[in-house]
């Protein structure tokens, strides 16, 4: 732990403690080894309730969403490894990016089922061309988009509204993407 470092509660779990290591001004959070990672996400706006959403791929119950599946480890000794032994590393990127993934589909499953909002329609746009291509399927589940496109299927929340995905296979084709969703949200606004 660095000599700058304070013992942190995390705000909406207190099972979730951690350690913040400043760096020339940037902050790190860092889990503490003792504890488990945590199963939720809780966020407010001021003045109104929480809205707590699963980061688990097997939530305890309590939380909104139930869209993920991505695997993810809460509690598994391999999260804390400290060694140069790469599929330790490999295992907890792989969790942190499936926790990252359930809590975005979650948070959008939450949107599109609020009925106070009205049915919230969620368009997604994936850039390609660094490397690596964007998740389609994670997208098109993102956005509820139950179309055959760029050679994905899902089957969609046919109780949820349908958005779409665009992909832009490079930033010369991101204009493109962008009057694409604005053609759709200017039909549905019609």
């Amino acid at each position: 732990m660095n000599s700058g470092s304070t013992v942190l509660d995390h705000p909406q779990n207190p099972v979730c403690t951690g350690f913040t290591n400043d760096y020339g001004g940037n902050a790190e959070y860092v889990l503490d080894p003792n504890e488990s990672w945590p199963r939720d996400w809780s966020a407010s706006e001021a003045g109104s309730t929480a809205k707590t959403f699963c980061i688990d791929d097997n939530p305890p119950g309590g939380c909104l969403g139930d869209a993920g599946d991505f695997p993810y480890s809460y509690n598994n000794s391999r999260l804390y490894n400290d060694s140069s032994n790469n599929s330790d590393s490999d295992f907890r990127g792989t969790n942190v990016h499936n926790a990252a993934k359930n809590l975005m589909l979650n948070i959008a499953q939450t949107a599109r089922r609020d009925s106070s909002l009205g049915g919230v329609h969620i368009h997604t746009i994936g850039l390609g061309g660094y490397g690596y291509d964007a998740d389609a399927a994670l997208m098109k589940r993102i956005s509820n988009d139950p179309s055959d496109s760029y050679g994905v299927q899902i089957t969609a929340a046919t109780d949820e509204p349908m958005g779409s995905y665009t992909y832009a296979p490079s930033i010369g084709e991101i204009q493109k993407a962008f009057e694409k969703v604005r053609s759709e949200v200017m039909r549905l606004t019609r």
